[in-house]
């Protein structure tokens, strides 16, 4: 037995007492003396017997065979087990053949076969998952339960910001999450991975204390991760290291890189495909030019808006003035100059929510701020603006709170932007005009050329039948010298959005007018402007108001606005800011056509006015319509009710009309039953001519 290669030693099957080992077994196990010494403290280093003891399945007529590594010699056996008789005892004959070497191969080909079986899976996950996060992730998980870790992820390099990022992870269950304090990290830091990357294909450390020292930026970065030892592989793309798959503190298959290896060229294909991906989705919703969010991601911007209604929200319309000029006569590339800054100023801004939605347009929305806040912002984009080079831009603004329908604030911005243009369609001498913008030169040139002008219609006080005022109405005059009548032109201004050149043309010729009687020492009496919510939702509207009376030395409360009961179109706050500060610049302010629409009521509880003018349908009826006096009679209580607001009737055409008014208490009357509009020259015969002082 001595001369034999295999191990075999004799225990008594009761007491356990080693009774006999062969050479080999003496020399493996270091046993000099085995007499009284048990198998199970001997062989297997054990305080008591074997768990796995075999003594209970032995016979004399054949061998138990089995298989089994021992830990204290790290080998693995063959055994054969058999019950002889030794010396008239019982006992347990072991032949312990080493097949370490055949069951290290054999445990090869197992790893090689799961770790086939997990590329297999990997590439099935990769393949089949459409979400190329999840399926990644999943992989990841994969690779850190094969290798025991703490941590398996995967890290991008930017070499134009020479920055690397963790873009994944997967942890395990009582590992801190890495991946938010991972980003743009120095690529310095790991210079000597990549170096090792190139030489080696691989990066491996199985102690912190390989890196360095604490102070140095690598060995503090894994520090601060509870990271002792990892295991990393290069991705790569065309020869270049494009990032690396890691894994953190494994516990098995230390030294065997061969799924690191093969899964990553799965994964940087995959990489690959993911970045082409976000280019493509980059360029779908990108403008190339300017790096604003485009149509595409406009409306799917306004699809979340929709599906998750913010609390407020402000929006700002803007459109570059004269690109095609600009491009027609310095160039496309001047132009893309233009739209490239614009950009920028809007971003300054905004930051977020900016959008090129055309040629020369953008739209930006600042999301969840308050009414300071988005004034604030509007204040900063009026100054940047207005301080660019060759910026010339024309822009509508407004915010809204709690419950608003987006579209409609959307289309209400764009109607401000148009407002505002006017000014520059004003001052434009182009060619090739789109139609809008045609049309709105055309009239500025009529304008200009005297084909309108304006006729004025008296409002006399009931009480004294005495002059009280006046209307300025516009009227245009053909070739032939025959006036036309406003219902054939003012609705196409009013659709256009251009009326407020009929409004500042209207309001001019009237300061003209009463500048002119001043000096001629006529009493002078407030004349009523008509201004459209058009013209009303400009900018700075009643600075403008202001402007125009100073350039004719005319005192505000000469100019009586009147306003219409579309006026309740714009939104709330902007209605009552925009009444305040008409009234409070000296102007006064009429409700013409009241009781002509539902929700003229509504508008009385919002604004303070001066007059409130009564519409002519209710004043046509009221000798026959029993209802129309009642109503008549209720809209006149209405005003000397409310402190400080007079009653006007518009359309008095008949005496009994003027009567009924006057028993009705009506403070003043408009209409042909007084005067016809007429011309100003004919206004100043009749009403005016030897009436003494200038007021």
């Amino acid at each position: 037995m001595d001369e034999i290669e295999d191990l075999i030693y004799v225990a008594d099957v009761e007491t356990y007492e080693l009774l006999y080992i062969n050479k080999k077994g003496s020399r493996l196990f270091g046993i000099e003396d085995f007499k009284q010494g048990k198998c199970y403290k001997l062989l297997q280093n054990r305080n008591e017997p074997c768990t796995f003891c075999t003594n209970a399945r032995l016979k004399e007529d054949s061998f138990y065979t089995w298989e089994y590594l021992n830990p204290l010699v790290n080998r693995y056996y063959l055994l054969k087990d058999k019950l002889i008789s030794w010396n008239g005892r019982h006992a347990r004959l072991e032949i312990c053949a080493d097949i370490t070497n055949k069951e290290i191969a054999s445990k090869n080909i197992e790893r090689k076969l799961q770790i086939e079986e997990i590329l297999l899976q990997c590439i099935r996950d990769l393949s089949t998952e459409p979400d190329i996060d999840v399926a990644i992730n999943r992989l990841l998980q994969t690779i850190g339960i094969f290798h025991k870790a703490d941590r398996a992820y995967i890290f991008e390099c930017d070499y134009n910001n020479a920055i690397i990022n963790n873009t994944y992870e997967w942890c395990n269950g009582e590992v801190k999450p890495q991946l938010e304090n991972l980003q743009n990290v120095p690529m310095e830091i790991i210079e000597h991975w990549l170096r090792q990357f190139r030489l080696k294909g691989y990066f491996a450390i199985s102690s912190l204390d390989m890196l360095g020292e604490a102070g140095d930026p690598e060995y503090e970065v894994l520090a601060a991760q509870n990271i002792e030892s990892l295991m990393a592989a290069p991705l790569m793309d065309e020869g270049k290291i494009i990032g690396f798959l890691g894994i953190d503190n494994p516990r098995a298959y230390t030294s065997d890189f061969s799924l690191l290896n093969s899964i990553t060229y799965f994964i940087q294909t995959d990489v690959k495909k993911r970045k082409i991906l976000q280019q493509l989705e980059y360029l779908s919703y990108t403008d190339a030019l300017t790096g604003l969010g485009n149509r595409n991601k406009y409306i799917r911007f306004l699809r979340g808006m929709e599906e998750e209604s913010p609390k407020s929200v402000g929006i700002v319309f803007l459109d570059i003035n004269g690109l095609k000029e600009a491009n027609d006569k310095y160039g496309h590339v001047y132009g893309d100059r233009l739209i490239a800054k614009t950009a920028e100023i809007l971003n300054m801004v905004f930051e977020n929510h900016v959008f090129r939605i055309g040629g020369d347009e953008f739209i930006a929305f600042g999301v969840n701020i308050g009414k300071d806040q988005f004034d604030g912002r509007i204040a900063k984009l009026h100054r940047l603006v207005d301080g660019a080079k060759d910026c010339n831009v024309s822009f509508g603004a407004t915010w809204k709170s709690d419950d608003f329908n987006i579209s409609e604030l959307i289309s209400y911005a764009d109607k401000l932007m148009y407002i505002n243009k006017q000014s520059y369609y004003s001052s434009t001498r182009q060619s090739n005009l789109s139609y809008r913008a045609d049309i709105t030169v055309k009239l500025i040139a009529s304008l200009k050329a005297g084909d309108y002008l304006i006729h004025l219609q008296p409002k006399v006080n009931l009480k004294t039948m005495e002059l009280s005022g006046a209307e300025a109405l516009i009227r245009r005059q053909d070739a032939t010298g025959k006036l036309v009548m406003p219902s054939r032109f003012i609705p196409l201004f009013e659709a256009e959005n251009i009326i407020r050149h009929i409004d500042f043309f209207t309001l001019e010729k009237v300061c003209q007018v009463l500048s002119d009687w001043r000096d001629r020492g006529y009493r002078l009496v407030p004349v009523s402007v008509n201004l459209s919510r058009i013209t009303l939702m400009e900018d700075d509207i009643v600075e403008k108001l202001i402007a125009v009376c100073r350039k004719y030395a005319v005192p505000h409360h000469l100019i009586d606005v009147e306003v219409t009961e579309s006026i309740s179109e714009m939104t709330t706050e902007t209605l009552i800011s925009l009444a305040k500060a008409i009234r409070n610049a000296g102007f006064s302010l009429s409700l013409d056509d009241f009781g002509s629409q539902y929700s003229d009521f509504a508008i009385l509880t919002l604004i303070d006015f001066d007059l409130i003018k009564i519409d002519k349908r209710l004043v046509d009826e009221i000798e026959s319509n029993e209802k129309s006096r009642i109503l008549l009679k209720h809209s006149i209580n209405i005003c000397n009710e409310m402190h400080d607001v007079s009653s006007l009737a518009e359309g008095v055409e008949t005496e009994k009309q003027h009567r009924l008014l006057k028993q009705f208490r009506c403070d003043y009357g408009q209409g042909y039953f007084y005067s016809r509009p007429i011309d100003v020259e004919s206004f100043e015969k009749k009403y005016m001519r030897g009436t003494g002082n200038s007021g």
